[in-house]
Order: C-alpha cells, then structure tokens, then sequence
C-alpha cells in the first residue's frame, strides 16, 4: 500500500466499453494504483435497492448517512487498528469495543467504568 494513497471505499458507476470501465465521474485514486472490483450489473444493482428500500420501509433498516462528512481512516490508524486485532489472540472484537470503552474517557474527559449495568465516570 502506497503511504500517499488513502484509504477509501466507494461504490461508483462505470460504462463497460470496448473492453473497458468507464467511470461516469472521476475518481480520487493516484495513477498506477490498485484497486479492488466488485461488478454488479444495473439490474442486480436495482433489485438491491429493492431490497433495501423494503427493509427501510419495514423499519428493520437505517439508511446510512451521507458519508461526505466522514474522514477517510489514515493509514497509520489503519495499521493501529490491524496490530491491535492481531494481537488481541482472537477475542471478539465487540469485547476489544467493549473493553475499550469501559477504560477510555467519556466527551468530557471522565474516565469510565461499569457500575450496575451502566458507566460510571469520574
């Protein structure tokens, strides 16, 4: 991986045209750099939304936010994250969440702990 490159996941639209894709807008990638495909036809792409609209619909679903707002994860919080999870022996990582919240100060600074079935801070 690139130490110029970030870290992004994005799903766009492309034109497949004398055996190439064609993205319809452009996209934030440096020249020469590799990425990964997932090609799903208009058609499947349209009986996703289906899907997804119905469980919206249902309420079994929240429709994510824009995600323009949302900071891309840095490369070295992305290596922090992959080392923490390597060395973690297998443990769940709802339980590493978990573990981390309990120990990390709330918005205020406070450190947390569990108390009854809450967070106590200080």
């Amino acid at each position: 991986m690139s130490n110029s490159a970030p870290i992004m996941s994005e799903i766009i639209t492309a034109v497949y045209s004398n055996g190439m894709l064609r993205p319809q807008n452009p996209l934030s990638l440096t020249d020469g750099q590799i990425v990964r495909l997932q090609v799903l036809t208009e058609e499947s792409s349209k009986d996703t939304e289906k899907i997804i609209q119905s469980l919206v619909a249902a309420g079994l679903v929240t429709p994510p936010q824009h995600r323009s707002d949302i900071e891309p994860v840095s490369e070295e919080a992305w290596r922090e994250l992959t080392q923490r999870l390597e060395a973690s022996g297998g443990k769940p990582l709802s339980e590493m969440i978990i573990e981390e919240r309990v120990t990390s100060p709330d918005a205020t600074g406070n450190r947390c702990a569990k108390s009854g079935g809450g967070r106590h801070c200080q």
